[in-house]
């Protein structure tokens, strides 16, 4: 097992012993981040590291699937992490999922995921894309995530269209299973993203649209899930104090 802790610059992992040897550091885009030599790069062998700038933690998701091996993966990131259970005030270590409690889960559950956000107002079409993005290049970007997604994988239209009038979804592409179920999101992922976003001029949005891409990759990971009638275990996460 291995679950991949993706960064874009250096970084402390607030990871305890107990946890086992499972937490290994990657640094997304380094092909266009300054290179962070104490872990490895999303640059090698078959990569998209050049497109972290607008896909995000999706480039190091790419070089997961196309260059390991590893029986059971896992992906979270530098400011968020899983944990066995939710936080107390009495507890004295943080509760970070560990390899012998993942292994355990996973004997009853196809994948873990984090628990699933849920919007409080309205749907995520209106507010996880209105708020961060705006709904001008919400819509544009729709349109073309729909015409790639209707060339390559027709029969996920309607779940997207129910998961964007829905007001939850499984965030931050955060998971932990096994490699052949990974293998499969990222084969159904990457047939189509991957021409929508070259389909669509992200080089000349604003910073705070030039990652569309990547909110659109937390949403199509609750499409694909949808659809695969997995056994999913939701569980908390935690953000260190200095991230926040």
């Amino acid at each position: 097992m291995k679950i991949y802790i993706c960064a874009h610059k250096p970084f402390k992992a607030p990871i305890p012993k107990e946890c086992g040897n499972i937490y290994y550091l990657i640094q997304a885009g380094r092909k266009v981040n300054q290179p962070w030599d104490k872990c490895i790069g999303d640059d090698t062998g078959d990569s998209i590291s050049e497109l972290n700038l607008y896909i995000n933690e999706l480039t190091a998701l790419y070089w997961i699937w196309k260059n390991t091996s590893n029986e059971y993966v896992g992906l979270c990131h530098y400011r968020r992490y899983f944990l066995s259970r939710p936080i107390t005030q009495d507890m004295i270590e943080i509760p970070i999922l560990s390899e012998e409690q993942a292994k355990e889960i996973l004997k009853d559950y196809d994948i873990i995921t984090r628990f699933k956000y849920f919007e409080h107002s309205d749907s995520i079409k209106r507010n996880q894309f209105f708020q961060i993005t705006g709904i001008d290049i919400f819509n544009k970007t729709y349109d073309i995530i729909r015409k790639w997604m209707f060339l390559r994988q027709p029969a996920y239209i309607r779940h997207l269209d129910f998961v964007l009038g829905s007001s939850g979804f499984f965030p931050c592409t955060m998971f932990v299973t096994r490699k052949k179920i990974m293998d499969a999101y990222c084969k159904w992922l990457f047939s189509f993203l991957l021409d929508a976003v070259k389909d669509f001029d992200v080089k000349n949005l604003p910073n705070n649209q030039v990652r569309i891409f990547s909110y659109w990759g937390e949403i199509l990971f609750t499409v694909w899930l949808i659809n695969q009638n997995l056994r999913i275990k939701q569980l908390p996460w935690w953000m260190p104090p200095e991230e926040r």
